[in-house]
């Protein structure tokens, strides 16, 4: 697909602006949005639209003059320029067909402002699961200037996420993605990138049957897949390394609330995600009374992840 635009120096879209470039106008025209017919009703008018406007917003040296786009379109479409932000102004003045055309715009300036969405993860329900923060920056960003907006949100994370690109090799979108805590830059977040994932995908950036590899600093490439309802994560595997030492085996399980017995595995990730993982029975599991400041005291990177193995109906995959 494509889409065709030139530049003007009039506040509505007219004629003249069909066949006429203007360097440096203040309006950007849209005349043609093209999406090949065997491959509609899939996303693609609507990502490439949004990939579109983002690019021009991002891009002040060449576009930094425009302030607003504009464009002229059918009852049929309307709905779909304005999940892309555009607005309706009514009627349009230009006659091309028999059709009714209508005239729209969009606020460059205001889109220029860098959008921000909060998603709760592992839920259904607004308001629950686990929150994360996820900001498009365009182009990126200063650590001080993340650091600073993580402290703001005051969440587990605030993910930040630009775009690479299409690999042609998969047809699936490429996006970098970094992770910030109120306290520091973190490696890995998985609830933080599943919502990136689900933000992407509903604000219309990606095309939901599309899946995105978000690429880190630290932990390789992330894989998310969108299946009916549910998202498919593909990460790299980092097995931990065993621990043998007694003094931290038995602070954790005295933390954890529970009996060193009960301790079947003890390790330690790898440098990109130090946690302590400790695998302990079932039984165990389900009477975890975590002593927070108990667990303030114990040498960690990271954090402490505590699983078991599953049982009943949340046998497989149960952590």
């Amino acid at each position: 697909g494509f889409a065709v635009a030139t530049a003007a120096d009039c506040d509505t879209l007219e004629h003249d602006t069909m066949s006429v470039h203007s360097p440096g106008g203040a309006s950007l025209c849209i005349h043609s949005v093209v999406v090949d017919v065997a491959r509609r009703r899939r996303g693609i008018a609507l990502a490439m639209l949004n990939a579109y406007i983002d690019a021009v917003a991002a891009d002040r040296k060449h576009c930094g003059l425009a302030h607003r786009i504009l464009l002229v379109a059918k009852a049929n479409l309307l709905s779909l320029y304005r999940r892309c932000g555009f607005e309706l102004l009514g009627p349009s003045a230009l006659v091309h067909g028999a059709d009714q055309w209508f005239d729209m715009r969009l606020d460059l300036t205001a889109r220029r402002q860098l959008e921000m969405l909060q998603v709760d993860a592992f839920t259904p329900v607004p308001l629950a699961g686990n929150p994360a923060a996820v900001l498009f920056t365009q182009k990126g960003g200063d650590e001080a200037w993340m650091q600073a907006v993580a402290i703001e949100n005051n969440l587990a994370e605030t993910a930040f996420v630009s775009e690479r690109g299409c690999n042609d090799s998969t047809g699936e979108a490429a996006w970098d993605i970094r992770w910030f805590t109120p306290k520091a830059e973190v490696a890995l977040c998985g609830h933080a990138t599943l919502g990136a994932a689900q933000a992407l995908w509903e604000t219309g950036r990606v095309p939901r049957s599309v899946p995105i590899t978000f690429h880190t600093r630290e932990a390789g490439s992330l894989r998310c897949e969108a299946t009916g309802p549910w998202i498919k994560m593909d990460f790299p595997a980092q097995p931990p390394t065993p621990v043998s030492d007694p003094a931290i085996r038995a602070a954790l399980a005295a933390a954890l609330g529970i009996k060193e017995v009960d301790v079947l595995f003890l390790g330690r990730g790898p440098a990109a995600t130090p946690d302590w993982l400790v695998e302990v029975y079932p039984s165990a599991f389900s009477g975890l009374e975590p002593d927070l400041a108990a667990l303030e005291r114990i040498p960690m990177d990271r954090g402490v992840i505590v699983t078991c193995t599953g049982t009943g109906a949340h046998a497989e995959g149960e952590a």
